[in-house]
């Protein structure tokens, strides 16, 4: 029981590879117009911070009108309104449950989206990633069919 009173080690990430990092950021900076990217973890996170990046992580409010930055999931993921000024968005990490995709796509693609498509680009070069979205899209089919609400994830366009 004295084990369970110790705090854990510290942690500290360690890249074996940058390549998910410097591709996203070769890939925002290709584009026209403001661009979300979304990541799950610290290490992406302060990755990401180190290339430039302007982040908006736990605690932080993110401007209600678009400029390319990126975006905890966990902390902006729910509730917020980014509808005005995003139509497209990059998806680091991937989660794997059909709500938290709902919750997701559903910050830019709402009533006052000015833009004719919001578009979400997810990054599937592993085979955790590629499973990830299949337990999505299963999720948001037990959804869409126990509760009878349009999923998101379920009319998205694949390619």
């Amino acid at each position: 029981s004295g084990l369970s009173k110790r705090p854990a080690p510290p942690t500290k990430a360690i890249w074996v590879d940058a390549f998910l990092v410097d591709d996203a950021m070769s890939w925002v900076s290709k584009q026209s117009g403001p661009v979300i990217v979304w990541y799950q973890s610290r290490a992406v996170e302060e990755a990401l911070r180190q290339r430039g990046m302007t982040v908006y992580g736990a605690g932080q409010n993110p401007p209600m009108q678009g400029h390319t930055c990126a975006m905890s999931i966990a902390a902006h993921g729910v509730g917020k309104n980014l509808q005005h000024g995003w139509s497209k968005q990059l998806v680091l990490e991937m989660p794997s449950s059909g709500k938290v995709w709902e919750q997701l796509l559903g910050r830019t693609h709402r009533p006052g989206q000015e833009a004719d498509v919001v578009e979400a680009v997810v990054y599937q070069h592993t085979r955790a990633y590629s499973g990830a979205l299949c337990k999505s899209v299963e999720d948001a089919e037990y959804i869409q069919d126990t509760t009878g609400n349009r999923q998101k994830l379920l009319f998205c366009t694949y390619s």
